[in-house]
């Protein structure tokens, strides 16, 4: 698997919301969770 974010440019809160965004799918999919932002 590949995950990859989509990011355009943007301020560095909005970075850091982004990331933070990531940072709990990955561990919404470590504890078996549905993702909240699913992109197929």
């Amino acid at each position: 698997m590949v995950v990859t974010a989509h990011a355009g440019a943007g301020t560095r809160q909005t970075a850091a919301l982004k990331a933070q965004a990531v940072l709990d799918n990955i561990a919404r999919f470590w504890s078996g969770q549905p993702l909240e932002e699913r992109v197929l």
